[in-house]
């Protein structure tokens, strides 16, 4: 069913758009419990501090596609489609002459995840199908999905009054037709600055956080004892010379190396489908070794 809003526009309810929320809500809190009790059982002071930012973060990331899910509607009017969802904070505003086509589909949602959310029957974000191409999702069930073409993009949404609103469709003219999707360049991500400056930076860290503990080290500037681990407290657990302090440093250091090139080659692998979804992949390597850092501050201002 679709309503009235106003005397131009529709609004059209997705279908059974609790469905993810749910979904999304219930991972969410076998993934909680999991983290905390992971964090009860390992005294290990490192690790509880990435678990706390993970669990925070981790959080913040489902309620956002909870809340999209729950809140996503389609409005309708004045030539333009609105996807809208977070109480209006969310919204993706298309021009019904922007619209080339549509088709409609149903059964299961088979296509690769770039960013968001989403299953077999639900999907909010974009995804790589091996026929459309990339395709910005905003479905909530995998029955009537309406895939809208423009000139640069795909949309997926999934209407209640699925009949109303081709209705809608071809009261403006867009015409029912197989999409034909032409292949995106890959994009370069060494001259996208959004990319270039989080590499740079995590370079420079991964220098830093290498170079330190051994300058330190043969200037002499080290105690003889360090500690080498610590629990949740920050107490020393283990305790060593400060060559084995420089080479559980060096350890980390070229873990975060390890870490940088496996995040640096998944977002090249990411940029061919959609160069913003590889964006993540840096900064999740700088925020880490960012963390790293601090760490390794705090030993070091405090017991040397």
């Amino acid at each position: 069913m679709y309503m009235l809003e106003g005397e131009n526009m529709k609004s059209f309810k997705p279908m059974k758009r609790i469905n993810g929320s749910i979904f999304i809500l219930f991972i969410t809190l076998i993934c909680d419990m999991l983290i905390i009790i992971t964090s009860i059982c390992v005294n290990d002071y490192v690790l509880n501090v990435f678990l706390r930012i993970f669990l925070v973060m981790f959080n913040i990331y489902q309620l956002y596609y909870i809340l999209q899910f729950a809140t996503l509607n389609y409005q309708v009017g004045d030539g333009i489609l609105r996807i809208i969802s977070i109480f209006g904070l969310k919204q993706t505003k298309i021009s019904f002459g922007d619209l080339e086509n549509y088709t409609k589909k149903n059964g299961d949602i088979s296509a690769i995840k770039l960013s968001g959310y989403g299953a077999k029957r639900f999907a909010i974000g974009r995804c790589v199908f091996n026929k459309i191409g990339i395709v910005n999702m905003n479905v909530t069930w995998n029955e009537n999905i309406f895939y809208l073409k423009t000139k640069d993009e795909v949309y997926g949404i999934s209407p209640l009054d699925c009949l109303g609103f081709e209705n809608e469709l071809t009261t403006a003219g867009i015409k029912s037709d197989d999409l034909i999707v032409e292949n995106k360049k890959t994009q370069n991500l060494h001259k996208d600055n959004y990319f270039r400056i989080p590499f740079f930076l995590v370079s420079i860290c991964i220098i830093i956080f290498i170079a330190r503990p051994l300058y330190l080290y043969y200037d002499n500037l080290l105690p003889k004892s360090m500690p080498l681990s610590f629990n949740v407290k920050f107490q020393p657990a283990i305790m060593g010379t400060n060559e084995d302090f420089v080479i559980k440093q060096l350890e980390y250091g070229f873990l975060n190396m390890a870490l940088f090139f496996c995040m640096y080659y998944a977002a090249h692998l990411n940029a061919k489908y959609y160069k913003k979804s590889a964006y993540k992949y840096i900064y999740i390597s700088l925020a880490v070794i960012i963390i790293f850092l601090i760490i390794q501050q705090k030993i070091i201002l405090k017991f040397s």
